[in-house]
């Protein structure tokens, strides 16, 4: 009778918990599987299928489930003093004149490469908004198969109050910590539609190589957002009903404190 070969597991660290199913044979033996109750690693170690490399990060593309393990692309910042960071999106910061609404909420995806604290702000145009008041601003979790904007708010700014002040940047009352990862911030006006603000947007060129989505027929730029169902007045405290934008919109930005 062959001598029984007893299982060895080896792992860099600590091993806890571990059992195999081991088939002996006259001359060798083949392990078939591993399992455990109850496992303990310490030290480095690698994981080969679907989990993300070092320093990747899930990101999600759009509403039909395309999220995946990748690098996170490059940090476009408003050059400045401040650093403020632009929605996975846009790419130019238009001096258009566009209002808040207070029948829409829009929802805008941020990439956050580090752990950091962030407010959210939006900016006027030269020419000083006419109608003030307050927006508030929230940080949503992106759904971990739809890529959209899910459940009730993980972060709160707080609100964003506009005076009559032309190229000024307006900032949140309160700040969110942000993990790596994919974000949607939804900014929503409060009892008045705040006009001559500011507003991003991204070339279809853009769009399209990021995203797969092609700009309408006849518009040389699309503005990459979900909104909120009508009659929506302030970021919601459950996400509802969503639809893609493709007008022109205020959309924040988020200062990395």
């Amino acid at each position: 009778m062959a001598d029984t070969i007893v299982p060895f597991v080896v792992v860099s660290g600590l091993a806890t918990g571990i059992t195999a199913t081991t088939v002996i044979g006259e001359d060798s033996s083949v392990p078939v599987g591993i399992s455990s109750a109850g496992l303990t690693l310490t030290g480095q170690f690698n994981i080969t299928n679907n989990a993300p490399a070092i320093d990747e990060i899930l990101t999600c593309f759009d509403t039909n489930g395309q999220a995946k393990w990748q690098s996170p692309p490059a940090i476009v910042h408003q050059p400045g003093l401040n650093r403020w960071l632009f929605p996975y999106f846009a790419d130019s910061y238009a001096t258009t004149a566009t209002t808040i609404s207070t029948t829409q909420v829009n929802y805008f995806g941020f990439i956050i490469n580090s752990t950091c604290f962030t407010r959210a702000g939006i900016g006027s145009i030269a020419t000083a908004p006419t109608t003030t008041g307050t927006c508030t601003a929230k940080v949503y979790a992106a759904g971990r198969t739809s890529g959209a904007p899910v459940g009730p708010p993980i972060g709160d700014y707080g609100t964003i109050t506009v005076t009559g002040s032309g190229s000024t940047m307006f900032t949140s009352s309160l700040g969110v910590t942000l993990s790596p990862g994919f974000y949607w911030v939804a900014l929503g006006a409060g009892s008045a539609a705040i006009n001559n603000l500011r507003r991003l947007t991204t070339t279809t060129q853009v769009a399209g190589r990021l995203s797969g989505l092609a700009s309408p027929a006849g518009t040389s730029t699309i503005q990459i957002a979900l909104a909120g169902g009508a009659g929506t007045t302030l970021p919601p405290n459950t996400v509802g009903a969503l639809t893609e934008v493709t007008a022109n919109t205020v959309t924040p930005i988020l200062l990395v404190v």
